[in-house]
């Protein structure tokens, strides 16, 4: 029979692990982890960071200024708003925890922003700063895989998403009937009254959903140890007389 300590113990260890489970990793945990990878994997991110500069860059100081668009320039740190948030988060997504195939897909997004980008400079003009700009996502989703994984990648898959909605070349071409009816300003009202929204629909419901899974996750019970009753003494004495006769 089980002793009554083992059994505490036991279920003292099942409500920490699920305590632990259920915990949001803090901002600090998480700098914490990133700064514990390997000095090849903080190298390759920081080389991916670098990538996603001359994108933004581009967008921020050249594209977007004087343009109906502007409102674009919310989803760069909105990005990053949602990135922040997400990885607040306990990981989730598929369960995959290989280095090695982290690594493969950091180098192929790497073969395909690098790729793009050395087309868009050979093109010049227009082309050059659309690959740019499409280069920036690609060069987060690296990051993100090198830093954190490619479970990670999946449950932070909103920040380049964000990225990608910042190219303004669908936007100008789907809005330039509205600009020419209502007016510049009231199409970079618009615009970024609708992407602001987006990024908060994107952190405020999965908060809340979040925190109800918590809540719902049942607690541990005890465990009632009932003690085995002892064979009464006529069933004892007839299964001793027993053996006596077959003996």
């Amino acid at each position: 029979m089980t002793s009554p300590n083992a059994t505490s113990g036991f279920f003292s260890l099942c409500t920490t692990k699920r305590r632990h489970c259920r915990r949001q990793p803090s901002p600090l945990a998480v700098l914490q982890g990133t700064l514990r990878a390997s000095r090849v994997d903080l190298a390759l991110a920081a080389a991916f960071a670098l990538g996603t500069l001359p994108g933004a860059v581009l967008l921020l100081v050249t594209w977007l200024p004087g343009s109906p668009l502007l409102g674009l320039a919310l989803l760069l740190p909105g990005a990053v708003a949602v990135g922040g948030e997400r990885l607040s988060r306990r990981p989730a997504g598929p369960d995959i925890h290989d280095r090695q195939l982290d690594h493969i897909v950091a180098a192929l997004v790497a073969v395909a922003a690098l790729t793009l980008v050395a087309a868009g400079l050979a093109a010049g003009g227009s082309t050059q700063r659309t690959a740019l700009v499409l280069a920036t996502p690609l060069f987060a989703v690296g990051l993100i895989t090198v830093l954190h994984g490619t479970r990670r990648l999946w449950q932070l898959r909103a920040a380049p998403l964000l990225l990608l909605l910042a190219w303004p070349a669908p936007w100008e071409a789907a809005l330039s009937p509205v600009t020419a009816r209502v007016g510049r300003e009231a199409t970079i009202a618009v615009t970024a009254l609708v992407l602001a929204l987006l990024v908060v629909l994107l952190v405020v419901p999965r908060r809340r959903a979040t925190a109800a899974r918590a809540a719902a996750v049942p607690r541990p019970r005890g465990l009632a140890l009932v003690p085995r009753e002892p064979a009464p003494a006529a069933d004892a004495a007839e299964s001793v007389t027993s053996t006596r006769t077959a003996a």
